[in-house]
Parts: C-alpha cells; sequence; structure tokens
C-alpha cells in the first residue's frame, strides 16, 4: 500500500484495517461524521 496515494479523508480507515492486519485481537472502533456507505466504499 502506498500511503502517499490516500486521501487525507482515508487515512482513518485504512488506519483500521492495518491494526487489524497487525493486531488481529484488538476492536477498533472509527468515530467519524462519514456515513458508513461512504467508508465502505472506500
Amino acid at each position: 500500500m502506498r500511503f502517499e496515494a490516500l486521501l487525507p479523508e482515508n487515512y482513518g480507515p485504512e488506519l483500521c484495517r492495518l491494526i487489524a492486519r497487525v493486531r488481529p485481537e484488538l476492536d477498533a472502533y472509527l468515530v467519524t461524521d462519514r456515513s458508513v456507505e461512504e467508508i465502505a466504499g472506500s
């Protein structure tokens, strides 16, 4: 994954994905004002 290619609004969701890869036993909660559909599509 090239982080330079990420838009700033995708930093949070991508960070949650990376955490899940490294530490799958942790639960990550993303608090945002974006809709679930927007995040799922990114």
